[in-house]
């Protein structure tokens, strides 16, 4: 077919490339008309381009932290399968840039460089090894397109002294997102340290959640990144409901959780499908009352184990005794346990980059209430 920038607005095959861009499961909220009508003008003129804005750094408090897990690899798995069928209509490849700001997060939550550098170096070998046959991931660092770190540091340094100035309120979900993901200064460099707040007075902590929060939405409101993300030649994809101009999609067959804060729970069926679970809420829930049938497992992995229950829980063997959890050791070379994952033979290949990817969390049912 022709250049993409040339197809027609009444063309089959734009109209075909929309409905797949928006098409459910993979979409999960509605799509408002003003996006639908972006989404039309940018096929047209650029292709099928995509930007996914993410944290640049893995949850503090994660067992493998700040290594990547099985969440990134079921995450680009998942955004192959959505963009597969659309290379069926267009000449060029289909695009997923994921968008971070590099050297500023010792601001906004105490991770390090180094932290942040050696999970992006993993998530770039992951990308690369889950591109070919049409589809493309890529990190964009939009850091230098701002200016450069000092630069980039001091507008959100002033837009968070603003925020601070007008006492702006924050959401209840975004203040609970910052808390999972801050710690004191004191314990930067030592991830599973990463749940220090957790450990403050309640009034502390709930100030020190809401300035965190206020220090994400300041990095947020870069116009850089904004122009990026959303308003240059990408669709913007997000993880989360209600952004302007974006699809919200999910970020594996049965979670929206963002996967850089998350851990892969391999649910047991014909075959075992993952799912992603924010478990860095686990300290926070380890006071949470007994779990009811459905329940979702980050909840009750501290019932059964204490607050140190993830990195324990990565350690069972199989045959463990522990209610409703089997953790498998999983051998890629044999293939045993891989042929059972519900995952594509290039992710299973690509999770052989990492070593530290020997095992997987199997849930197979749910615990007994004590």
């Amino acid at each position: 077919m022709s250049d993409p920038a040339m197809v027609s607005t009444n063309s089959a095959n734009l109209v075909s490339l929309v409905n797949l861009i928006t098409r459910r499961p993979y979409r999960r909220s509605a799509i408002v008309a003003e996006t639908a009508l972006d989404i039309q003008k940018k096929v047209t003129r650029y292709g099928v381009r995509f930007s996914v804005p993410f944290g640049g750094y893995k949850g503090l408090g994660l067992p493998d932290s700040p290594s990547l897990n099985w969440a990134e690899v079921a995450w680009l798995d998942y955004l192959r399968a959505y963009a597969e069928p659309m290379t069926r209509w267009v000449d060029t490849e289909i695009e997923f840039a994921f968008t971070y700001l590099s050297g500023v997060l010792s601001f906004i939550n105490h991770t390090s460089d180094a932290e942040q550098v050696h999970y992006l170096d993993q998530l770039t070998q992951l990308a690369d090894a889950m591109s070919g046959d049409g589809v493309r991931f890529k990190l964009v660092d939009l850091t230098e397109r701002a200016g450069g770190r000092k630069q980039v540091l001091s507008q959100i340094e002033t837009n968070y002294a603003n925020l601070r100035s007008t006492r702006r309120e924050v959401s209840p979900e975004k203040i609970a997102s910052a808390a999972r993901n801050w710690r004191s200064p004191q314990t930067s460099g030592n991830s599973q340290s990463a749940t220090a707040l957790s450990h403050l007075s309640d009034s502390n902590r709930d100030d020190n959640a809401r300035l965190a929060a206020l220090r994400c939405e300041a990095m947020e409101m870069l116009p850089a990144r904004r122009q990026f993300n959303k308003y240059g030649e990408h669709i913007q994809l997000t993880h989360v409901r209600g952004a302007s101009q974006a699809v919200h999609i999910g970020s594996c067959r049965s979670s929206v959780v963002q996967p850089w804060v998350g851990q892969a729970v391999f649910e047991q069926k014909s075959k075992n499908t993952p799912t992603i679970h924010g478990l860095t809420r686990s300290v926070v829930l380890d006071a949470a009352p007994a779990p009811a049938p459905g329940v979702i497992a980050y909840e009750w992995v501290p019932r059964i184990l204490g607050s140190n229950g993830l990195s324990q829980l990565t350690r069972l063997s199989r045959g463990s005794g522990q209610s409703g959890v089997e953790v498998r050791s999983v051998d890629l070379k044999e293939g045993e346990m891989a042929s059972c994952l519900d995952l594509s033979v290039r992710a299973l290949s690509a999770a052989r980059l990492f070593p530290h990817l020997d095992k997987v969390l199997v849930v197979t049912s749910e615990p007994e209430v004590r």
